[in-house]
């Protein structure tokens, strides 16, 4: 049975304008009136990395947490049907 996350990781995976990074930490985002950067630290080595992107997602467990950016990044709330 193909379910929906399954189906939403398949097509992230394909995707070549998307980058899955697990184990970093977004140390800075930089950039003037829009992102130009992101610096980031590797966890398992501390490591850092600078990155030229024009945007980020990011995605922590199930239910985001977006009152502090609100006035900075463009956010909404999705209502689950019932």
């Amino acid at each position: 049975m193909l379910r929906c996350r399954d189906y939403l990781i398949d097509r992230i995976q394909s995707a070549k304008n998307i980058a899955v990074m697990t184990k970093v930490e977004v140390t800075a985002a930089c950039g003037n009136a829009h992102l130009e950067r992101i610096d980031l630290r590797h966890i398992d080595t501390g490591l850092p990395e600078s990155l030229d992107t024009a945007a980020l997602f990011v995605f922590i467990g199930v239910a985001p947490r977006t009152e502090m950016l609100a006035g900075f990044a463009a956010t909404w709330t999705i209502k689950a049907s019932s």
